[in-house]
């Protein structure tokens, strides 16, 4: 079998989504397509607005063969490491022959030598990205421009656009991890990632949530296969939620704080200052935030707060293969699969029980879903 694969999350699964799928099956030929999903919390720092079960079978209705769960842990990360757990993971399946992805840049060779120079870090490059950092602009700032002295301002440009950024990101973990697997950009159709608004078919996933957690008409953006999905599913509960989360950071020490993930340089005190002075967890990101740190690093930082998702615990490298749901061509590939997995494959706990790392892992992960079940509606 010729099998692709996508890192996804599909919060929630869209018309533009829809459109990759089916553009990857026509330039690539594939016999089947896995995508490997964000859980119930997803990398820019929240908790998805639709289960992980209800996403899944959005992308099983709309192309998708087999959908793989990538951990919150794992998920709940900056774009390297979130990136880099991914492509682990499919390299791990030992099946897949070609990652594509979407971006606003379709030329996979310009893509690759981007993230070759990334991937390499040589002293020229490293050098620039320190000097641009001690000016106190932001990590992905000081790389666009040490990018831009080393390839150019062409590149560069590249580097400003989200989901070039994420494909350079797929591209050097694919370096980094020495899999075979193939990368393959396709082009972003429709609105940009942040438009607010939508073109009538296409909507960007900022907008769609927004319209959601609004109350407004969203479903003309989303294919006409998953509106029962939608219309019958359960949501989450976005403001118990938040709430939660900001009275958890007020009962912090900076100590523990300063253990989690993504945290840095007196960040923790920065945290609970913003906590203590803001009334939402919107605010009390937005009261850290600086043209040094992201949003969504920042936002990552109150979520693993709230779960409990330490320093070291980023470190961690995937333990398992988590199968979320899957069709008839899905069974086919995880058949496949066990010939050629150098991870346990698992459904349920009892398939990792045999495997200490992974079985904790798991474990972690049965207690992060529990609490979201708690804000569902």
């Amino acid at each position: 079998m010729k099998i692709a694969a996508v890192v996804c999350e599909y919060h929630p699964f869209h018309n533009g989504h829809a459109y990759q799928l089916k553009t990857a099956r026509e330039q690539l030929g594939c016999d089947g397509v896995v995508g490997i999903m964000s859980g119930n919390f997803v990398q820019r720092g929240e908790p998805a607005l639709f289960p992980k079960q209800q996403r899944a079978k959005a992308a099983l209705l709309n192309g998708m063969d087999l959908v793989l769960e990538l951990p919150a842990v794992q998920t709940l990360q900056s774009a390297e490491r979130y990136a880099n757990n991914a492509v682990a993971t499919l390299h791990a399946l030992g099946c897949v022959d070609t990652l594509f992805f979407g971006a606003e840049c379709p030329d996979t060779d310009v893509l690759m030598q981007i993230a070759m120079v990334l991937a390499r870090e040589d002293t020229a490059f490293s050098q620039a990205i320190k000097g641009y950092l001690e000016e106190g602009v932001s990590f992905a700032v000081a790389r666009s421009r040490a990018v831009e002295e080393i390839l150019g301002p062409a590149s560069a440009e590249i580097l400003s656009q989200p989901n070039n950024i994420l494909a350079v990101e797929y591209c050097k973990a694919l370096i980094r991890n020495h899999s075979n697997i193939k990368p393959h950009a396709i082009l972003r159709k429709g609105v940009g990632h942040h438009d607010a608004d939508g073109n009538g078919e296409f909507a960007s996933g900022s907008a769609i949530r927004e319209k959601i957690q609004k109350g407004e008409e969203f479903l003309q953006y989303l294919p006409t296969a998953t509106h029962p999905i939608y219309e019958s599913g359960q949501t989450f509960r976005t403001e118990e939620f938040e709430r939660a989360v900001l009275a958890s950071l007020c009962m912090k020490t900076p100590e523990e704080l300063e253990k989690i993930a993504d945290v840095s340089e007196g960040l923790e005190y920065a945290v609970l200052r913003s906590a203590f002075e803001h009334q939402t967890l919107e605010e009390t990101a937005q009261g850290v935030k600086s043209k040094r740190y992201a949003f969504s690093r920042i936002r990552r930082i109150l979520l693993n707060a709230y779960l409990g998702i330490t320093k070291e615990d980023s470190r961690m490298q995937p333990a398992y293969i988590r199968i979320l749901d899957f069709n008839e061509t899905g069974q086919k590939i995880l058949h496949h699969a066990k010939t050629t997995a150098t991870l346990p494959l698992a459904k349920n706990g009892a398939q990792v029980k045999e495997h200490p790392r992974a079985l904790a892992l798991w474990k972690r992960e049965l207690a992060i879903d529990k609490v979201y079940r708690l804000y569902l509606r």
